[in-house]
């Protein structure tokens, strides 16, 4: 706001993708979320010619799936020292995992916006390969 930073995002990208990572705010600001996170690395990806952009995990309720985001898998590695609690998470994770494949097929291949009209850019390849370039876009 004016020459005041209110809010920002850290996003890496690579091989003709831009993804999305972290975000932050000093400031509540209705929509603000929604113009650093979506519409300005979207601006960002379409004036470089980026094949796509990854929204990052996060966002309960299918919020990015609604904004034109496929649904997908995300990975994550985590060292529990207690052994029992790491035999009880690994069990829930096992049974999971079925069940948010099936969701994630389900709402790609049934509930996707542009799944009959558009296929999927091919990624750029921009000569091999790119230096990781993290893009930090600020809001003032």
């Amino acid at each position: 706001r004016g020459r005041e930073t209110i809010a920002g995002a850290f996003n890496v990208q690579k091989g003709g993708v831009l993804y999305g990572r972290y975000w932050g705010c000093f400031e509540e600001v209705r929509n603000l979320y929604f113009e650093v996170c979506y519409y300005r690395l979207i601006q960002h990806v379409i004036e470089r010619g980026l094949s796509r952009m990854e929204a990052g995990a996060g966002q309960s309720g299918g919020g990015k799936f609604l904004r034109g985001f496929d649904a997908s898998i995300t990975h994550s590695s985590h060292w529990i020292k207690d052994r029992e609690l790491y035999a009880r998470v690994r069990g829930f994770v096992q049974y999971e995992r079925s069940a948010i494949e099936d969701e994630t097929n389900f709402m790609n291949r049934e509930l996707g916006a542009f799944k009959a009209t558009s296929p999927k850019p091919e990624a750029k390849d921009n000569d091999g390969e790119d230096p990781v370039v993290p893009v930090v876009v600020t809001v003032l």
